[in-house]
């Protein structure tokens, strides 16, 4: 009888042993995240830009804040990574801003990105005479993709641009898509060489595999080239609320 009531003491005793709470974590979050603000608001008011940079990748790496996304976009600005930059802000752009003073905010994010664009992207557009066809440009793609294909944001620079239509020999070109313009490709279908017979094997001798012509499978057009930059603001200014947080806007 005592074992039993000893074995039975235990088991009663397990659900009194606390359990870590959730709310505790969270705040032990919130106050790193805090701390982290505050760092990056000292730094870049010492132009520490990159140290502020720093502080910030860490608080966005716990919280959502778009107002981070708008900080790190300074210090991006400020160091001239312009390609860095515009994503900062667009992603900044995709967030909801519910700090005061967001509307200026976001003005300032949308003029920066407006203006800068046009030195940094061009448009690229490729047609196909036939349909079926795809089109693969090497400095943006995986693979290939159907064609007709356009973009309205690349960056400005030299593309090699391939076509492939079923039965014709594939189309190949490079153009330069100058800052602030579209070039259109208008590729042809070019007639495939005739394929000389192959000489008959050897008496004995096993045929070899016939060898495919057909282009790479399709696949989705890489996305990563959009980005885009944004010009100097004049530092610091009053902290702002969000979240439960004080984010001192740059």
């Amino acid at each position: 009888m005592r074992t039993v009531v000893f074995v039975a003491s235990l088991c009663l005793a397990v659900p009194l042993v606390p359990a870590p709470a959730p709310a505790a974590d969270e705040q032990v979050t919130r106050k790193k995240v805090q701390a982290y603000l505050d760092l990056a608001a000292d730094l870049f008011k010492a132009r520490d830009f990159e140290g502020a940079l720093a502080e910030l990748r860490r608080a966005e790496a716990l919280s959502d804040l778009a107002m981070v996304r708008f900080n790190s976009a300074r210090c991006l600005e400020e160091l001239h990574r312009e390609v860095e930059t515009v994503t900062a802000f667009e992603k900044y752009l995709s967030l909801k801003d519910s700090g005061g003073g967001a509307a200026e905010r976001q003005r300032r994010a949308r003029e920066a990105i407006a203006r800068l664009a046009p030195t940094l992207f061009g448009g690229l557009e490729v047609t196909c005479p036939l349909e079926g066809s795809s089109v693969f440009v090497m400095e943006l793609m995986q693979a290939p993709v159907a064609c007709p294909w356009k973009s309205d944001k690349v960056s400005a620079g030299s593309y090699e641009v391939q076509t492939f239509t079923p039965g014709f020999a594939p189309f190949i070109t490079r153009v330069t898509v100058p800052p602030g313009k579209s070039v259109i490709v208008a590729a042809q279908a070019v007639p495939a060489p005739p394929i000389a017979a192959a000489p008959a094997p050897p008496e004995g001798a096993s045929e070899p595999a016939p060898s495919s012509s057909q282009p790479p499978p399709l696949a989705a057009p890489d996305a990563g080239r959009e980005q885009q930059a944004a010009e100097p603001k004049p530092t610091g200014s009053p902290s702002v609320s969000e979240g439960g947080y004080d984010v001192s806007v740059f």
